[in-house]
């Protein structure tokens, strides 16, 4: 059987609801809804559950209580969240904090208050304002499943601002508010299926360059000095065999790669000849 859980994003955004924004002009129900979309992102995660909006997705236009409360009632949902944010003065001041209103009487909200009300201060970690009775509240008093209207946090206050305008801390509470009625409904996630793993095939070690030395023809005294230079130059190790009035050879160190096509390459230009020695 499937679960149904309706929901809706406090009042309007796009000069639908005048005074629910913030002293910088910022509407409620912008807040509300990257919470109310962070809630239907996480429920989907859930077997057994389907969610529907009782709001104007969009937020152009403000829906009205008995619209929300009647489309709730006709669809036969099973709980009703909605989501709002507090408000003081609409000046900046430094009151704030977290409630959550229940339908007091109605065992069933009460343990939906107080399996979601953990979830938002875990989430905004503000002021503990407690869960309060909200039977005068339209939604909460006409619908006719367990209801709570959360007030994560005061759009006029100069702390919990800082909250709002943290796009983490929203899609967080969202998430645990979506936890916290799975909890109170009992839905199961998802099984996920494994990922298939293929055999992947060793990578074969890269051939090892291997080093080796070269060692010139005869050299008269001029040679000598020249290949000596460009060793000193180079500070590479050489060494020269043999006595410079006997035609002596140059003897290279160890050369690989871009040395050994150098060295070569120098050579081939002298016109000497060489031989090359594998260590």
């Amino acid at each position: 059987m499937t679960f149904k859980v309706a929901g809706c994003a406090g009042h309007g955004g796009n000069n639908s609801t005048p005074g629910k924004r913030d002293p910088d002009g910022i509407y409620e129900w912008n807040y509300n809804n990257k919470v109310i979309l962070a809630f239907e992102n996480e429920l989907k995660k859930y077997e057994g559950v389907e969610f529907k909006r009782f709001d104007d997705r969009s937020g152009k236009t403000d829906v009205s209580l008995s619209k929300r409360v009647n489309g709730a009632n006709a669809w036969g949902a099973d709980v009703y969240i909605s989501f709002h944010k507090n408000a003081n003065t609409g000046k900046w001041g430094s009151w704030g904090g977290t409630e959550t209103f229940q339908y007091s009487g109605s065992k069933n909200s009460e343990r939906l208050a107080a399996l979601v009300h953990p979830a938002q201060l875990e989430a905004y970690g503000l002021r503990n304002r407690g869960i309060k009775s909200g039977n005068h509240l339209y939604i909460l008093k006409h619908t006719n499943m367990p209801s709570i209207l959360l007030e994560g946090a005061f759009m006029d206050s100069t702390t919990d601002i800082k909250k709002l305008r943290d796009d983490q801390v929203l899609d967080n509470a969202g998430r645990l508010v979506a936890q916290a009625v799975a909890k109170y409904a009992g839905l199961k996630l998802k099984e996920t299926a494994k990922p298939v793993v293929k055999p992947v095939s060793p990578t074969p070690s890269p051939k090892k360059e291997e080093s080796v030395q070269i060692l010139t023809g005869g050299l008269s005294p001029e040679s000598v000095e020249l290949v000596t230079e460009y060793f000193i130059d180079k500070n590479w190790w050489f060494e020269i065999q043999g006595a410079k009035d006997q035609n002596p050879r140059a003897l290279s160190g160890g050369l690989q790669g871009k040395a050994l096509e150098e060295y070569k390459a120098w050579l081939d230009a002298k016109g000497w000849y060489y031989e090359i020695i594998k260590k």
